[in-house]
């Protein structure tokens, strides 16, 4: 039996997920910030987001040799930057794997180990666990990268 919703479907527009945040229907200003972190104040304009996730892309796809499907994992609390990362590496073709701080280092190994990243981007508070799991994985120390 297939059910209907009462209210008119909606339209899913045929776009990449990087498109889809950075199209901009609303105009916003470039100069707008879109990221704030209410405990530091730091801010991420719509400019700077678009900007810096494009030549992260870049350097991933132009640098590290990234292709279309390779697993990217981000290891990182929650911070204004994450937003950078995490679109980069969509618009690179790449498919982030996102690891919590809060994980034990076991079960980071084990996603880490399981999702056949090629690459961990850290933040450098947690960059001691990253090497750890990466050392029990034997992942090459090189595909470390901070942020």
């Amino acid at each position: 039996m297939i059910f209907r919703s009462a209210v008119p479907d909606i339209e899913i527009p045929s776009l990449g997920v990087y498109q889809y945040a950075t199209r901009n229907e609303n105009g916003i200003d470039d100069n707008k910030p879109v990221f704030i972190d209410a405990a530091t104040g730091v801010e991420l304009t719509f400019g700077a987001f678009k900007r810096d996730s494009k030549r992260l892309a870049a350097g991933l796809q132009d640098k590290l040799d990234l292709k279309k499907g390779d697993v990217v994992a981000i290891f990182s609390p929650n911070q204004v930057d994450y937003a950078i990362v995490f679109f980069g590496v969509i618009a690179a073709g790449g498919i982030p794997t996102l690891a919590s701080p809060q994980q034990t280092p076991k079960d980071f190994q084990a996603q880490l180990c399981n999702s056949t990243a090629s690459i961990i981007i850290v933040h450098p508070l947690i960059l001691a666990t990253a090497l750890e799991v990466a050392k029990n994985c034997e992942f090459p120390l090189a595909k470390i990268f901070l942020f």
